[in-house]
């Protein structure tokens, strides 16, 4: 049996699949020059993979065929030319497999040293809902999204994507906010996509501000499509997957405040998809990181201890809130543009839970941001929070995990879903797949040995980072920053499994991938770890 995962970009993207194929739509913006994409095999026996590339009017490419053995991988990259795509091609891709796979799409630019990713979609849908919408935004040289539709079912679809209200000002000194006109889509193929560029937006003619969300919905009956969003600005690029479909919690695994030399921090951007209005409160975990990097522990109330935030959101609106402000930390609520005092100037690292009224519809995304401004750190990426009271479950895999690759490591943050219960959590690594080669190329002493297992204990309500560096003897058990020695001064490269044997646990993860050697340039890329 077969099924399929839409992946809408042309940007990092991972989907997980039982059984599955995997649709990949890749965009072909001015900033993005190579495209990479990896196939990992989840079952014991080897799978068939054949990619289907679909040129905007939905006619088709000559399919590429790959085996891959059991739990093993592929890489096809159209920087070497293992990915048998033409020279300038726009359009989507059908990844479809008659094993369990994870597909992961990289999207880069060399020249400007931009690298993004976002997840697949397994359940294509006849609405989706878009958190975050940008045109003109004023942070560094303007940032502006795109919006990419692709067909995911079997005849021609029609629809619209309709603009809420902007949550600020259409410029400085103005009262004025605009909505962006509603873009139409017709007839669009199977299988092919089509893209809208929010900047080109009669509405935003000028270089008018607009921060909003969207719901792009198909208008002929039986219609499916897959949605995914790019943002793109101030040397940075974002990406992430719109949502069928919204809950009244909804998790967020990795919340960052004044982290690293570079002060990197989060914006969380909340779209209430239902009819009526929603009163939403956010509640930070307790702070676990430790002083470091010029910075104290953010200490909220006391202790650690974050102070909840509250808004109500209007129905079809979103609200956000940023973990970033100038001056001393303090209680006072947010200012005007969502900007958190509790978090000035001091270090936190930690998780958050979004809960609105029983029933209500909350879909939510993550950015993560560098906020050093001299010399200027440009490193962003996105994340999709994961959306429902029950989602996580006791077991979730990494297919991609790095340590000391080319100045690369990743970064793992495992969130504990359980209101009252702590669990054991265990981190388990893969044989080292890196070469003694890449090691040399890497600088470091040679390849890393298969790294050690870890095991964390994370209270209820509460998160604990694994990171793929060391320099000593670390372990993330012991280490408040997650540190791991098994990583000390050696190259790795290989995929990761996320456990707990605790009854009815709910953990859920994501991923950071970025380079510590380059950090004025935009190198972080985040995916979601796949709940089995």
């Amino acid at each position: 049996m077969k099924r399929f995962i839409h992946l809408v970009l042309a940007l990092t993207l991972l989907a997980l699949l039982p059984l599955t194929a995997v649709n990949a739509q890749e965009e072909q913006k001015d900033t993005v020059r190579n495209t990479g994409i990896q196939i990992q095999n989840l079952s014991e026996s080897s799978a068939s993979v054949s990619l289907r590339f679909f040129n905007p009017d939905g006619t088709t490419l000559t399919p590429q065929n790959v085996v891959i053995p059991s739990n093993g991988s592929v890489t096809l990259d159209t920087f070497v030319g293992t990915l048998s795509i033409p020279a300038g091609f726009e359009g989507s891709a059908v990844i479809e497999s008659d094993q369990p796979i994870i597909a992961i799409t990289n999207l880069s630019d060399s020249v400007a040293n931009l690298n993004e990713g976002y997840p697949g979609i397994d359940q294509p849908s006849p609405i989706y809902n878009i958190p975050l919408v940008v045109a003109n935004n004023i942070v560094g040289t303007g940032v502006s999204t795109s919006i990419a539709v692709q067909n995911a079912g079997s005849t021609p679809v029609s629809g619209s994507i309709v603009y809420s209200q902007s949550s600020v000002p259409q410029a400085q000194g103005s009262e004025n906010r605009i909505t962006l006109q509603t873009d139409n889509f017709t007839n669009l193929a199977p299988g092919a996509s089509i893209t809208f560029n929010n900047v080109d937006n009669p509405a935003a003619a000028g270089g008018l501000r607009y921060v909003g969300s969207a719901i792009a919905q198909v208008t002929t009956a039986g219609g499916q499509i897959a949605v995914s969003v790019l943002q793109e600005g101030n040397q940075q690029m974002l990406a992430f997957s719109a949502f069928p479909s919204g809950a009244d919690t909804v998790a967020v695994p990795l919340v960052i405040a004044g982290n690293t030399d570079t002060r990197d921090y989060t914006g969380i951007q909340i779209q209430n998809v239902a009819n009526t209005p929603a009163q939403v409160t956010v509640e930070f975990s307790n702070n676990t990181a430790s002083a470091g990097f010029g910075l104290e522990p953010c200490t909220g109330t006391g202790n650690g201890v974050m102070t909840s935030r509250t808004a109500t959101i209007a129905a079809g609106a979103s609200f956000t809130i940023i973990t970033f402000f100038f001056g001393s930390p303090s209680d006072n609520n947010l200012d005007a543009n969502g900007f958190d005092p509790q978090f000035a100037n001091c270090r936190y690292i930690g998780s958050a839970i979004i809960r609105g009224p029983s029933g209500s519809q909350l879909v939510s995304i993550v950015n993560q941001n560098r906020g050093r401004f001299s010399p200027p750190a440009n490193s962003s990426s996105t994340y999709e929070a994961f959306i429902g009271g029950t989602v996580g479950s006791g077991e979730a895999r990494a297919p991609l995990v790095a340590g000391n690759y080319f100045g690369f490591v990743t970064g793992i943050q495992v969130q504990n879903l359980s209101t009252t219960a702590s669990v054991d959590v265990q981190v388990s690594f893969s044989p080292n797949t890196a070469t003694a080669e890449q090691a040399t190329q890497s600088g470091t002493s040679g390849l890393c040995a298969t790294p050690a297992t870890r095991s964390v204990t994370i209270p209820a309500n509460a998160a604990k980072t694994f990171v793929q560096l060391g320099f000593g003897a670390e372990d993330p058990a012991t280490n408040p920053d997650g540190l791991d020695g098994s990583f000390n001064n050696c190259t790795y490269l290989g995929s990761a499994t996320v456990s707990s044997s605790a009854s009815g646990a709910r953990i859920v993860s994501v991923v950071n991938f970025s380079s510590i050697t380059r950090p004025t340039i935009d190198s972080l890329t985040t995916y979601n770890g796949f709940n089995q």
